[in-house]
């Protein structure tokens, strides 16, 4: 954790100090670090130059985690359109029920009507 306030020259200072301290003589080389510290670094090129490719049992075991992961998607697409469907056919008999309690309805009014035409005539 750096302290309050210091800034680029105090880790300047900081960092000639250390370089005198392990190499028993002064950084004499400021003139190239100048013009190298304006440019951004290649470390991203080196690192992926320098990784060790993947190993064939790691590789497997990558591949299989992208099929247990696609067979679980898989499975949940699946169960999914099982649930839909279910919901639709739960619809339509739900719909059905209704319709036919309509018509039973309508019918139990007609009978009641027919009943109390015939009570009336009487």
């Amino acid at each position: 954790m750096e302290a309050s306030g210091s800034n680029e020259q105090s880790d300047e200072s900081k960092a000639k100090e250390f370089y005198l301290a392990e190499m028993g003589t002064s950084f004499s080389l400021e003139h190239c670090y100048n013009i190298l510290s304006k440019h951004p670094n290649n470390t991203d090129e080196d690192e992926v130059s320098s990784q060790r490719p993947v190993g064939r049992k790691c590789a497997k075991g990558l591949e299989a985690d992208t099929r247990d992961y696609t067979t679980h998607m898989e499975q949940l697409y699946c169960s999914h359109s099982d649930y839909i469907r279910k919901d639709d056919e739960r619809n339509t008999i739900l719909r059905e029920g209704l319709e036919f309690a309509h018509i039973n309805m309508e019918s139990d009014n007609r009978h009641t009507m027919a009943m109390e035409r015939e009570q009336a005539m009487k």
